[in-house]
This record gives C-alpha cells, sequence and structure tokens, in this order.
C-alpha cells in the first residue's frame, strides 16, 4: 500500500487498518528554467504496467495482455521486453492488434538513398584510385552507386567480388574489367585446386570511360589478380586478394612470377601493387611487406583499413608518383575504403577533353565518329597540351583498339612538337571496330604524357532494314476510316557501325521500288526525310478513293551515308463505309444423313424400357447409321408409340427421372458451342398440367463452312448422364443485302418458368472484316431495357437465357458489327410478339362435324377448332393412330383446313379404335396437342358366333322349374350374352315366337351379360320360342339368336288306391312308390321323414329322380322297436308343380 503526503488523495478509494503497512513517498523536487517545478512521485506498481510505461525495461519474464491495444507499436513494445519466448506468456491474443504506423511504412519507401557525399574537391590536375574489399558485389551495387567517391573516381579496384565468370554488374559512366576465383588458378596443384574451390573471392576494377589504359593477361599466374597498364601516368596497376588460407609462400612465389612479368614502357614506368592481403601490418613480422620491400616498394597506408582495427589493405608503391592516401569509411563492409591521390604531370591540358579528333581528310567536320573504307584521314591534337610548342619535343602518334592502346598500327615517324596533326591513308582497317588514335607527348626533360581521341570506327555495311507498320501506335493496322491522312510507324533498322542517322518515308498506291530510291513509286505522299523519328504521319490535300489501299515505304541513311533497302509494308485499305447488315434466306434442303436418328442397325430400345436398359452394353445394331459415337460413349436409338414433337416418328415423352442432365454441345469441325437443357416440366405443351413431362428444347446454331464435308459431333457435357437429341436438321443459309428489313432473326423460347431469346444477324463488308458484334434486347428499335449491349466476338447468334418475359409485349433485338477501321453498322429485328401462352384447342371431334363414336366407311374423318389470339397459328399438323397421340397410321403431316380426312383399307380399322391427334405451333415457337376420343369403323354386323340366348325358369310354387320349363303364363324372364361387335352394340331386339311380336331395348355398353323380364303377357301352355337380335352404333343388325321354353301348369296326379311300400331291412328304411304318381313330363321326387308326422328329424327334403329310396337313422335317434317312422314324398313337375303322398310304419 502506497501512502501519500496529502491524506485527501484516494481518500475515498482505500482505508487504513492496522493490517496494512503504510510506506511513505517521498517527494522529489526539482527546479528548472521558467520558473517552473516539476514534482515526481518514483511509484511504481506492484502487480502490473501499463505497455507505455515499459518502453526499455527488459525482463525475464511477462505476462502480456493485448486486449486493450489503442495505438500502433504497442503490441510490439509489449512483446520485445523479455529475453526469451519461454518467459513470455501472451493472454487476449488477437492477431489484428498487432499493427504498425501505416505513415512510418509510407516515409520508408519514400526515404532517398543514402549518399556519402563529402565536401571534397577532385583537382584537375589528379588521378582517383580507390581500392576497396566489397565482400559482395550484387548485394552492394546500389551502395556504390549512390557513393559520390566512387562516381568521382578514375579507377575502382574491388576485391572479394563474389562474382561468376560471366557476370557483369553494371556502373554508368564506367567499364568493368573482372577476374573470378574459379578463373584465377589454372594450375592442377592440389594446393590451387583447393582455393579454386572455395566460394566467394573474385577482383574486378571499375574503369572510367575513355580512361587510357590497357589491360595486361597474366594466365600462367595462380592468383587472384588484374594487372593494366595506365598510360596518363605511365604506371603499371596490380590488383590482388589474397585469402587467409593461401599460403604466404606459395603467394609470394606467384606474386614474383607477377612483378618480373610487368612491362616497362620506359626507364620511369612506375608500378602499384594494392589489394586485400589478409596480413596485418600493425603487428611486426609481416612476411608480405618484408618481400616487397626487398623489391624496391614502399607500403604508404598507415592507418587501419577494417572496423576490427587492422590493416590488411596494403598498397605498395615503386617508383616516383606523388601519391597521398586518404581512409574513406562505409556502413555497408567490413572494409574501409583507401584513396589514392595521383598528381599528373603539369603540362597536359586538363581544361580540354578529348581533343585528339579524326576526320575525313578535306571536310570540315572537327572530330568524325564513322568513316568509309579507304578515305584518308586526318589526325589533330591541337590545343591538347599547354605551351607545346615550347615545351614539347616530339610525339608519338599510334592507333590501338582502346583507348592507349598501340595494337593497331605504330607511325615510326617521330613528328615534330610543333605540330598539331598528322594526315594518312590507304590505312586497312577492320570495319565495325573503335579505332582510337593515341598521342603521346614528350617534353626536353623526358617525361611524357598520352592523350587520346574518343575513337572512330570504320563503317562500310548499308543499314539492316527493318519492318515497317502501317498507322500510328504499336500494331500494325489493316484498314483505316480516313482518306485524307496517312501514318506509319516502324522498328528493326540497324546499323552497328555508324548508326542510323535519318529516315525517309513515302506513300504509294503499289509496292514497286526502284533501284534510284527517287525512282519508286509514292504517288500519295513523296519521299520526307523524317530524321530520327520512328513513326510519322500527314494530312494529304487529296481525298484517297474508297477501298484503295495504301502502302507506306521507308529507308535508313547511317552516319556514313550508306542507306538501306527500301521496306515496304504490307499495305492498308482505305474503308469509310459501315458494316452492311444482310438478311438471312434459309433454304429448304436438309443436309446430312440420318439427321433426326430414323434409320437404325436394325434395333430399338422401346421407352418403356429405357431405365431398365444399359445403353453402354448394347450392340451396334441399335447405333443409328451414319453416327459414330467416341470412345467410352453410349449410344442407342430409342422409340416410342407416343409422338411429341413435330416431325417424324418415334420421339420420346421425356420424363424428369430420365432428364436429368442440364448441359449439351453440339460441334461442327472445330466450333463448339454448348445448350442448355432446363429440367422441369412444361405445363402447356399437350400435356395439360402435367408435372411429369418434359419438353422439348428447340436450339438453333449457325456455323461457316470452310469446305465442302464437315463432321457434327453432339453430345452431354456431364459424362454421368445422357441427353435424349431428335430432329436435328442442317439447312443452307444465304444472305441478300436488298432487303429493307428483318435483318436480324429472333424468336423466343418460353419453358415453364424458364425463357430465352434468341438472336441472329449477319453483315458484310467488302473492305475491312468485321471484328466484333454486339447485340442488345429492348422494347424498340436500339433499345437495351430487357439486356444492355453485349460482345459475342464474331458469333453471328446469341442467346440469352435469363430474361423474365412479360406476355403479350413486342420485343426488338438490336445487334452492332464493327469493322476493323471501328466504323459501325446496326440492324434491328422485326417486332418480336412475346406470346407464353400455347395455341387454344377447343376440340377435335372425329367425323365432319359433331363428334362421332363409329362409323362404316373405310375412312378416318376429323375437324377442330383452334385459335391463338397473340402470335398466330403458324402451323398445324394431324396424326391418326391407335391411341391419343399415336402416329401409328399417319405421322404428323402439316395441314392447313379444319376438316379432314384419310382412307385406309378395312383391315387396319375394323377392330380399332382410332384416334385423331391434332397439334399446333403458334409463331412463338409454342405448341399445343390435343387428341379426339376415338372412332371406330366397321361394314360388318354383329356376331352371334358366341352368342347364347336362355330363358330363366318362373314358377308360382315353392319349386323352380327346370330348363327351358316355366309354370307361368303371363311373364318370362331372358338371359342373353355373346354378341359382339367392333364398333359396339347399341341396342337389342327380343322377338315372341313367329309372330313378329318385338321388343327393342338399350343397355349400358360396360353389360357382358343381359337380363330382360317381360310381364302381362300371354304364354301358351306348351312350347314357345324367343330370339333376340344385336343390333349396332350403324344400326347393323345381327341374325336371331332363339331359345325354346315349355310351359306347364298341370301338377301330378296321385293313384290314391295305392300306397307307398316302406319296408325295415338291414337296419335300413327301404321306401318305393312305383306307379303311384303320374304325369305327361318328368318327375322328380323330394321325400322327407320323421319320427312324428311331418317330421324331419330322420330325413329332409331329399329329392331323387328314382321311385324308390332307402335310407338310415341319424345317431341322434335310438333305433328302437315300435319307434314310429313316417314318410312323405312330393311329386314334383319340371313347370314346378308337385302333389303329395304319406305313409308310416313302426320298426320291428
Amino acid at each position: 500500500m502506497v501512502l501519500f503526503d496529502n491524506e485527501k488523495i484516494c481518500q475515498d478509494k482505500t482505508s487504513i487498518t492496522s493490517k496494512h503497512q503504510a510506506i511513505m513517498i517521498t517527494k522529489f523536487e526539482e527546479n528548472l528554467p521558467k520558473h517552473a517545478v516539476r514534482f515526481q512521485f518514483p511509484l511504481r506498481l506492484a502487480w502490473a504496467c501499463t505497455i507505455h510505461k515499459v518502453q526499455g525495461l527488459t525482463t525475464d519474464t511477462a505476462v502480456v495482455s493485448l486486449k486493450n491495444i489503442f495505438a500502433a507499436g504497442m503490441s510490439y513494445v509489449a512483446l520485445s521486453r523479455v529475453t526469451s519466448m519461454a518467459g513470455l506468456t501472451i493472454k487476449d491474443f488477437d492477431e489484428k492488434n498487432i499493427y504498425c504506423n501505416e505513415q512510418i511504412c509510407k516515409a520508408l519507401k519514400q526515404m532517398p538513398l543514402y549518399l556519402t557525399v563529402k565536401d571534397r574537391t577532385i583537382q584537375q590536375n589528379e588521378m582517383v584510385i580507390l581500392v576497396h574489399n566489397i565482400q559482395g558485389l550484387i548485394p552492394h551495387i546500389n551502395d556504390i552507386r549512390s557513393n559520390s567517391d566512387i562516381s568521382s573516381a578514375n579507377f575502382v579496384c574491388l576485391t572479394e567480388t563474389w562474382l561468376e565468370k560471366e557476370t557483369v554488374p553494371s556502373l554508368e559512366g564506367f567499364n568493368f574489367l573482372h577476374r573470378d576465383r574459379y578463373s584465377s588458378y589454372p594450375s592442377k596443384k592440389d594446393v590451387f585446386q583447393q582455393l579454386k574451390s572455395k566460394k566467394h573471392g573474385g577482383v574486378g576494377i571499375y574503369i572510367r570511360n575513355n580512361q587510357h589504359c590497357c589491360p595486361l593477361t597474366l594466365d600462367s599466374v595462380n592468383m587472384e589478380c588484374l594487372v593494366i597498364y595506365i598510360k596518363e601516368i605511365n604506371s603499371n596497376l596490380v590488383l590482388v586478394y589474397r585469402t587467409e588460407t593461401y599460403p604466404s609462400s606459395v603467394f609470394l612465389d606467384e606474386l614474383y612470377e607477377v612483378l618480373i612479368s610487368l612491362p616497362q614502357e620506359n626507364s620511369n614506368t612506375s608500378t602499384i601493387v594494392l589489394g586485400d592481403f589478409n596480413q596485418d601490418l600493425l603487428k611486426k613480422n609481416s612476411s608480405i611487406q618484408q618481400f616487397m620491400t626487398k623489391q624496391g616498394f614502399v607500403q604508404i597506408v598507415s592507418h587501419p583499413t577494417t572496423d576490427g582495427d587492422t590493416l590488411i589493405d596494403h598498397v605498395y608503391l615503386h617508383g616516383n608518383l606523388q601519391v597521398s592516401v586518404e581512409i574513406i569509411q562505409t556502413y555497408y563492409s567490413y572494409h574501409n575504403m583507401v584513396s589514392l591521390h595521383i598528381k599528373l604531370p603539369k603540362f597536359v591540358n586538363q581544361q580540354r577533353f578529348h581533343v585528339v579528333a579524326e576526320k575525313v581528310q578535306g571536310t570540315k567536320v572537327k572530330d568524325d565518329d564513322y568513316m568509309r573504307i579507304g578515305r584518308p584521314i586526318t589526325y589533330t591534337w591541337k590545343n591538347e597540351f599547354l605551351n607545346a610548342g615550347a615545351t614539347i619535343e616530339n610525339y608519338k602518334l599510334y592507333l590501338g583498339s582502346f583507348p592507349g592502346g598501340y595494337d593497331i598500327l605504330t607511325i615510326q615517324d617521330d613528328i615534330p612538337g610543333t605540330s598539331t596533326g598528322y594526315n594518312m591513308s590507304r590505312i586497312s582497317l577492320i570495319p565495325g571496330i573503335r579505332y582510337y588514335s593515341n598521342v603521346i607527348a614528350y617534353n626536353y626533360a623526358g617525361a611524357h604524357t598520352t592523350s587520346t581521341s574518343d575513337g572512330f570506327i570504320v563503317d562500310q555495311m548499308d543499314p539492316s532494314a527493318g519492318i515497317v507498320y502501317d498507322g500510328l501506335g504499336i500494331l500494325d493496322i489493316e484498314y483505316q476510316n480516313s482518306t485524307n491522312n496517312v501514318a506509319a510507324h516502324w522498328h528493326g533498322f540497324i546499323d552497328t557501325e555508324s548508326g542510323i542517322q535519318s529516315y525517309h518515308w513515302c506513300v504509294g498506291e503499289t509496292t514497286h521500288v526502284h533501284r534510284i530510291y527517287s525512282n519508286s513509286e509514292c504517288s500519295v505522299h513523296p519521299w520526307t526525310n523524317v530524321g530520327l523519328h520512328v513513326s510519322a504521319s500527314k494530312n494529304l490535300s487529296i481525298e484517297i478513293l474508297q477501298g484503295r489501299k495504301i502502302y507506306n515505304k521507308v529507308y535508313a541513311i547511317d552516319g556514313v551515308g550508306r542507306r538501306s533497302s527500301i521496306v515496304v509494308s504490307d499495305g492498308v485499305i482505305i474503308d469509310i463505309t459501315s458494316p452492311i447488315p444482310e438478311k438471312f434466306i434459309i433454304a429448304t434442303e436438309l443436309f446430312g444423313n440420318n439427321t433426326s436418328f430414323e434409320n437404325t442397325g436394325g434395333e430399338e430400345i422401346n421407352f418403356e424400357n429405357v431405365s431398365a436398359t444399359d445403353i453402354c452394353m448394347v450392340s451396334n445394331s441399335f447405333h443409328p447409321l451414319s453416327w459414330i459415337p467416341a470412345p467410352l460413349t453410349c449410344l442407342a436409338v430409342v422409340s416410342s408409340d407416343v409422338n411429341l414433337a413435330k416431325d417424324g416418328q418415334s420421339h420420346l415423352p421425356i420424363s424428369d427421372s430420365f432428364g436429368a442432365n442440364k448441359e449439351g454441345f453440339i460441334q461442327f469441325d472445330s466450333v463448339k458451342h454448348i445448350f442448355l437443357i432446363y429440367t422441369k416440366p412444361y405445363r402447356h405443351d399437350g400435356s395439360g398440367d402435367s408435372r411429369e413431362k418434359i419438353s422439348w428444347h428447340a436450339h438453333t446454331f449457325y456455323f461457316s463452312a470452310i469446305s465442302s464435308h464437315a463432321n457434327i459431333t453432339i453430345g452431354s457435357i456431364d459424362k454421368t448422364t445422357g441427353i435424349f437429341l431428335d430432329d436435328l436438321s442442317v439447312q443452307e443459309v444465304n444472305f441478300t443485302t436488298s432487303a429493307t428489313s428483318g435483318h436480324v432473326l429472333g424468336h423466343v423460347v418460353y419453358l415453364h418458368e424458364w425463357s430465352s431469346i434468341h438472336g441472329s444477324w449477319s453483315f458484310t463488308d467488302p473492305e475491312s472484316p468485321i471484328v466484333d458484334y454486339t447485340w442488345a434486347i429492348g422494347y424498340s428499335e436500339g433499345g437495351t431495357q430487357i439486356q444492355p449491349f453485349r460482345s459475342v466476338g464474331l458469333m453471328n447468334f446469341a442467346v440469352n437465357n435469363n430474361v423474365t418475359l412479360v406476355h403479350n409485349t413486342y420485343i426488338y433485338v438490336t445487334a452492332i458489327a464493327t469493322n476493323a477501321v471501328g466504323l459501325r453498322g446496326v440492324s434491328y429485328s422485326d417486332p418480336i410478339l412475346v406470346d407464353l401462352t400455347p395455341p387454344d384447342i377447343k376440340y377435335v371431334n372425329d367425323g365432319a362435324g359433331t363428334d362421332e363414336d363409329a362409323w362404316e366407311f373405310n375412312e378416318v374423318t376429323a375437324n377442330w377448332a383452334v385459335e391463338d389470339p397473340e402470335s398466330g397459328i403458324l402451323l398445324c399438323q394431324w396424326a391418326i393412330g391407335y391411341q391419343p397421340g399415336g402416329n401409328d397410321l399417319l405421322p404428323y403431316t402439316v395441314v392447313t383446313t379444319a376438316t379432314v380426312y384419310k382412307e385406309f383399307p378395312y383391315s387396319v380399322l375394323s377392330g380399332y379404335t382410332i384416334y385423331t391427334t391434332l397439334t399446333c405451333e403458334n409463331h412463338a415457337g409454342l405448341s399445343s396437342v390435343m387428341s379426339s376420343d376415338g372412332v371406330k369403323i366397321s361394314n360388318q354386323p354383329p356376331s352371334v358366333a358366341a352368342a347364347v340366348v336362355e330363358t330363366l325358369p318362373l314358377s308360382i310354387t315353392e319349386y323352380n322349374p327346370r330348363d327351358s320349363y316355366q309354370g307361368v303364363t303371363d311373364n318370362i324372364r331372358l338371359k342373353w350374352t355373346g354378341f359382339v361387335d367392333n364398333i359396339g352394340v347399341e341396342r337389342y331386339k327380343v322377338f315372341y315366337k313367329d309372330s313378329g311380336t318385338a321388343e327393342v331395348m338399350f343397355f349400358a355398353d360396360v353389360q357382358d351379360i343381359l337380363y330382360a323380364h317381360f310381364t302381362k303377357m300371354s304364354l301358351s301352355v306348351g312350347s314357345n320360342n324367343i330370339s333376340v337380335q344385336a343390333i349396332n352404333k350403324l344400326f347393323k343388325s345381327s341374325s336371331q339368336v332363339t331359345s325354346y321354353s315349355t310351359v306347364d301348369i298341370s301338377s301330378p296326379k296321385v293313384d290314391t288306391t295305392k300306397t307307398l311300400t316302406i319296408d325295415w331291412m338291414n337296419n335300413k328304411v327301404v321306401v318305393s312308390w312305383d306307379n303311384i304318381f303320374t304325369s305327361d313330363n318328368d318327375l322328380f321326387y323330394e321325400v322327407s321323414s320323421g319320427s312324428t308326422q311331418g317330421g324331419v328329424n330322420i330325413i329332409q327334403w331329399q329329392e331323387t329322380r328314382q321311385t324308390s329310396i332307402t335310407f338310415g337313422f341319424p345317431s341322434s335317434i335310438p333305433v328302437t322297436t315300435g319307434l314310429p317312422v313316417h314318410v312323405t314324398v312330393t311329386a314334383i313337375s319340371v313347370s314346378g308343380f308337385s302333389a303329395v303322398k304319406t305313409g308310416s310304419f313302426k320298426l320291428p
């Protein structure tokens, strides 16, 4: 707890108790200027610190909460306080709370490179040589480029360049001489091979452009070194790098070989040996320094050259050069840079630069950089040397391939010191090489200096021709829409010697060029010198004719006046006309073999079995002829008895379970198009409200044939599901430009909730080709309310299947063609009516009027009524078959009338129900289908081959008469069946006897067995015949089928004088009644017996045709002596009348 000296501080937050130990915080008071006093309380929290409070703090462990980070860098400050990852615990981690200030990032990117600029003035009469261990040139090249000490030096000697052999990092204003480590040790000795295998190393020298020096080759030396001779100070410069692993004794042997190999221009030639020797001269006993001292060299660096205060970068000097040394610190290397300032001879005029010049003899040009071969040359050096007439004894003139060189030619003459030039002719020089004139001036004391020209090149090659493009920009245009402007650009003209000095350009109407360039055809624009411009344009005062082709022509002239050949462009055509719209004329002739898949190898798969058939396993006989399946393709022709398409036969009622895929493709040779298949059923195509059948999709594609034959490929995009195809037609399309309207064809496809708009067009342009088509859809010509203009490339048709159509509105398809010159042609479709409803078929009747169900003529007649008040009827087709929608008898045929008929043989009509189907399509492409309810056709009466007529027995007693008998005379019941007629029996006629009395009767068609009950009749006793005749719907009568019935109303007669004979034999009762009952017809008997009068507990209603019966007792009746047995015998006639006789006895 902290106790402040002011009791009011935190009075409401704390309470002092005896349990707390208070620590008094002492107030420190410090008087500051400006009469301000600062009070500081060195308060340190006991358990936590804010992130701002811990800045600069270091701790071994810490728990850091990143929950309330509100400033950039806070997270970094907190997390970097601990000395190890193990001591850091992070709470409330959220990577979003770790971020830096964007302004800092922006400032770092904008911060310029650090330039080591010093207030040092380079004396005009001194040469600066720098030596520096760069420790990798590639990573530090930008540091070197930004170092002003290096940029102002004459020579920059670098060790440890770490470069490969072919690597040349550029430094503006300098040439680079380099030797890598691998190339520095040619010997096969182990010691050198080991050095050769090590990485890094290497030496290099940046030589300021046109510096007077030449490199010396020492191929046999095994050392990383470079040697150059500097003419201006008459000195050899040796750059050396020795790695620490290079044995010093071996190194000194190789260094000795270098020193004795150095050329001596004269007795005043000096030598400078410098580099990184990896021996610290601040320590005693340096073997290298001792060796160099013996060779007459003096080491002139006295201060440390590294950050480790070691002096391992040495400079050894032999000769009379006046040299001052400076150590320059660098931030990018462990080594500091050693700067040598060497004074030059005073008689060289340093205020003039390269005044040694060459020119073609006799010309007024001060200095020629390029010359033609064989021309006489004058070399001049006027004002190059100070007070030359008094101080220079003579000059020596050399011609070399590098500044200061003398490898090409040495002029043996001693040129007097008063001369300022020298003429030379008939000198043989190689074209393409830069030659340098080197003048050495000797004073009377023998001292000399060298001055070098900027060089010249002998040019005997004509410039190489390039390529000429029509138009400005970067591309070659083939067409232009201006008649009074010409333009061209070119590149690729090359002259590696004297360079291109100017271009000449003209424009003509032909490609003709002449060996005399001025005689070339340039009728549009004459030859014009455009200097070094690589493009040119000109507004003409004349108009170039439409459709004319013009050609740009260019040649180049180099620095010595040589000309390239004339290059002619491929020409540009003048086109100021827009593309012209064309109208489609579609021919009716169909191309291709079996495009609707009607012909097969002999077999087809029935549609009802398609889901149960693996079409990948069927034979080739199921394939459509002329179609070749691709590898791994399953293919088969599927047929159906139901037709939903417009043409042909065997079109399929696609159901959603079979048509699952959504994309297919069609390819005409190499051109491929994708089409969509909408799998939701459409409810207005003749299927009523059915959602189980999918409508056929109509797609139209346009292809441009490039030969007389082409392959059509069609298939499914999805490899796992298939598509149904039919009615594929290939038709020729011709074009005409004479039509004034209808250049764009458009139509609408509407399938349930999915709709699409299709457009096709054609343009022609006799001058420039069409490069792009765009199309739009709207409610007026040029309108874009439905779809804005969209590019379709070079396709002359397009589909938009993502539109919502409004019924009974007109839309327009607008097409724009853009040709190669940017001119546009516009074409519009005729108004396209959006009709989302199919034709309304009111009815399809069999017959010529109201609907008929049958007739006897061998023709099929039908009539119908159909209308489409929006887009109108495009066409109707009718078909005849044995089922609704069938086309077994007549394929779908276009019909133009509302009543039609067709004759057929009776053999294909009789016995069938014939259906007429009508399908109509409106101008919107929607169709409806309706079939009649069917008609039956026959010229035959009903058949009686299986007809049966029966009378049902009637009686007034409880006994039923036998067959063909009845016991009543006032009514009769009939039953008949088996009358057959193809068109159906409409009525029946019943006849009584032969008198002709008849009754006509109607029955429902569904009845197979028919009954009739006639009452209030007067039947005669005896035989009566009843006949039935069937009459069909065409009123044709069958023959009569007759049934006979006998009426008998008499009862059997009983002989009262006779009694029943009853006997007991073998525990059974034997009863007989012979001759008791008599009748004119057959009788049958009913016998009952009981233990009481009228009882039936022994037997009941036992029927028999015999006149006796034997029966036993049931187990329920005990057989006892004296048991009375009563017997009742009833005689029943065939007409149901009866008579009774009774008898009894007792058991013995």
